[in-house]
């Protein structure tokens, strides 16, 4: 058909240039900042170890509530899933290896009896997520510490499926998440 038709040489170059350069395009990365809001709920369940494998959860030696299940919203997405706290391995510039959670009790700093009666100051922990978005799902690997007062944690994008296979990107997740609303923001970038 194009044959038959007279088109100016200059059109079937640009033409020919904007199929060589689409395909350099259909595998650019979309980068797109989200915040809003993310609540842990109690997963007695610790679903988190059946959609996440490989890691040591707590959950699954018998750590009671440290599964949850995740909720996110903000104006761009709502969002679910699952996280759970993690053992492992660190390595102190002081004292050598050892093991997450960690507790730490610093001078000046008010400390706490936590949920397994023992005294905190803070504590220091790691984790995994997989959270559900339209097109996919994204891993995690987390990492943050928390007192009487909330938590702050990095959640580190791993990897994904769907629209997310190579993801990569970091949220923050900060205030009293487990059981209420706390804060989130962060980048997301992913191949079109």
């Amino acid at each position: 058909m194009l044959g038959s038709l007279k088109v100016p040489s200059t059109v079937l170059h640009m033409l020919s240039a904007c199929a060589v350069a689409l395909p350099l395009f259909a595998h650019a990365d979309v980068c797109i900042s989200l915040s809003g809001k993310a609540r842990l709920d109690v997963d007695p369940e610790c679903k988190i170890g059946a959609t996440y494998p490989g890691p040591v959860y707590l959950g699954q030696l018998g750590v009671p509530n440290s599964c949850f299940s995740i909720q996110m919203i903000s104006p761009m997405l709502t969002a679910s899933g699952n996280a759970g706290v993690t053992s492992e391995s660190t390595l102190s510039l002081v004292s050598g290896a050892g093991q997450t959670p960690a507790i730490a009790n610093e001078a000046g700093v008010t400390p706490i009896t936590n949920e397994f009666g023992m005294v905190e100051t803070r504590r220091f922990f790691t984790g995994r997520s997989v959270i559900s978005l339209i097109g996919g799902k994204i891993y995690t690997a987390d990492a943050g510490v928390m007192n009487g007062d909330g938590e702050s944690e990095q959640l580190i994008v791993t990897g994904g499926e769907g629209l997310y296979a190579k993801a990569k990107g970091t949220f923050y997740v900060s205030g009293k998440t487990i059981g209420q609303w706390g804060n989130f923001n962060g980048q997301l970038c992913y191949s079109k």
